[in-house]
């Protein structure tokens, strides 16, 4: 009497490899779309926000010319003097 022993072929999990293939193309796509492609959006987005840095840099501060005002120099201070008073009582409870 012979035993005869029939190895079991394997079979092949087609949702497991088909998922891996979906992970991967995914991952690929997201790292080509992150990294290699530059999108159109940023070149709408950022030359509003240089316009205004132009224009902001196009300002000219001369600080004598606010110092030489007239109108500066006749202001005069509203501020009353303040009168030191002594560092400690030598009672604490009055």
């Amino acid at each position: 009497m012979a035993i005869l022993i029939e190895e079991e072929k394997k079979r092949i999990n087609w949702f497991a490899l088909l998922s891996v293939i979906v992970i991967a193309g995914i991952l690929f796509v997201t790292v080509y779309y992150l990294f290699f492609i530059n999108p159109a959006s940023i070149e709408i987005i950022i030359p509003h926000r240089l316009k205004v840095l132009e224009q902001v840099e196009q300002i000219k501060f001369n600080p004598a010319e606010i110092l030489d005002n007239p109108t500066l120099r006749n202001l005069s201070p509203k501020v009353t003097p303040i009168i030191p008073e002594p560092t400690f009582n030598s009672n604490p409870f009055k």
